[in-house]
Order: structure tokens, then sequence, then C-alpha cells
């Protein structure tokens, strides 16, 4: 694998990884278990994970493109 291949599955790993941890705190945050107070509105937690999403969806289709298999994250 080259190193820009290698790169793009690291950045979709930790991306990933990141994205996973907000909407697990997104869904105990809605179902009222979360362990902290936020300071930020759901609102912007929800926006941080579209944006998070879309960016996935995106280095999903270069890894595609690249011939590098999405992992299971």
């Amino acid at each position: 694998m080259e190193g820009r291949q290698v790169k793009l599955l690291e950045e979709y790993t930790e991306t990933k990884a990141r994205y996973n941890a907000l909407h697990s705190a997104i869904i105990k945050r809605e179902a009222g278990i979360l362990d902290f107070e936020p300071k930020e509105s759901l609102d912007i937690w929800k926006r941080q994970a579209s944006a998070m999403g879309n960016y996935l969806y995106v280095l999903e289709i270069r890894m595609v493109i690249n011939g590098i298999e999405v992992p299971k994250v």
C-alpha cells in the first residue's frame, strides 16, 4: 500500500472512531444517562456528527476508488 493510501486509511479509521464516540455520547445524552453536563447544545453535537458522517462518506468513496477495503470500525 502506498503512503497516501496508508494516510487515507488512517484518516478514515481515526475519524470513524471519533464519530462513533460522539454518536454514543449523543445517544446517552438523549436517553438521559450521559455522565456529565456538556456546555454545548445537543444541536451542535448533532451538526458535528452530521458533518463527520458526510466526511466519512467522502473518505469511503476515495478508498473504493483507490482499491482500499473500507474497514469495519
